[in-house]
């Protein structure tokens, strides 16, 4: 292209005139707007530069928060839970959470099906423990009665009481109580039992007698019961050796 010589202000003034004459395009003037005036110099506008994403911008979404998380070239999006605000009185203080009397109610009848189911099962194996350790006094205290007997070469008598749920071990003091007789309550604590029946088979079929050589007069049994457990306890006749079944 090839460029056009510069004009002065009279050779431009008398173009433009003649221009005008022919209904053509008007030249422009080098520096002016397509109308002839002076051209206003503007900066030139820059395209915006597109914002890039921090690790600050977060984009709150229901309960999370949506994260632009920049890794190297690429972006990525992280999600964080976010915490509901605290509860406050109305004087500022933080409040505590609560239950509602539904919940409350529903809470009460568990732990009374609960107990219910628990208690009976707590009564039984307690009255197992009671019978079981009745039964086991009695068989410890016959055994110590055959000792005895061996030990002092003559007879040990024991007699037992079915209405008044005791025995009691002749002539043997008391072993806390020196002073008083050798005598078995089963009817007090600890064991709260009682003896349903005594059969040894002999004359008196309530007592038993070991002579000096720990042999029993005859074989029998005591019967004791604590809460609709019973427990037996069997004398040999021969060894006189007592179990309890």
């Amino acid at each position: 292209m090839v460029a056009r010589p510069a004009l002065s202000a009279a050779a431009f003034v008398q173009e433009w005139l003649t221009w005008k004459d022919r209904g053509e395009r008007q030249p422009v003037r080098p520096g002016a707007n397509m109308d002839g005036s002076p051209a206003t110099l503007r900066p030139p506008v820059m395209p915006a530069k597109p914002k890039q994403a921090s690790a600050l911008d977060d984009i709150t979404t229901g309960l999370s928060a949506v994260r632009l998380c920049p890794t190297g070239a690429s972006m990525r999006v992280c999600v964080k839970p976010i915490r509901a605000p605290a509860r406050t009185s109305p004087t500022g203080r933080p409040l505590c959470g609560g239950f509602s009397l539904v919940e409350l109610v529903m809470v009460v009848v568990i732990i009374g099906m609960l107990a219910a189911m628990a208690i009976p099962r707590f009564a039984n194996s307690l009255a197992h423990r009671r019978v079981e350790a009745a039964a086991r006094r009695i068989a410890a205290d016959l055994a110590l009665a055959q000792r005895r007997a061996k030990f002092t070469s003559a007879s040990q008598k024991v007699t037992f009481d079915v209405v008044a749920n005791s025995y009691l071990l002749v002539g043997v003091q008391h072993l806390d109580h020196p002073d008083e007789a050798y005598q078995v309550s089963l009817s007090e604590d600890p064991y709260r039992a009682a003896i349903v029946n005594v059969d040894f088979g002999a004359t008196d079929p309530e007592e038993i007698v070991f002579d000096g050589y720990g042999v029993p007069d005859s074989g029998g049994t005591i019967v004791v019961d604590a809460g609709g457990n019973q427990k037996t306890v069997t004398v040999d006749p021969d060894t006189g050796r007592a179990s309890v079944q």
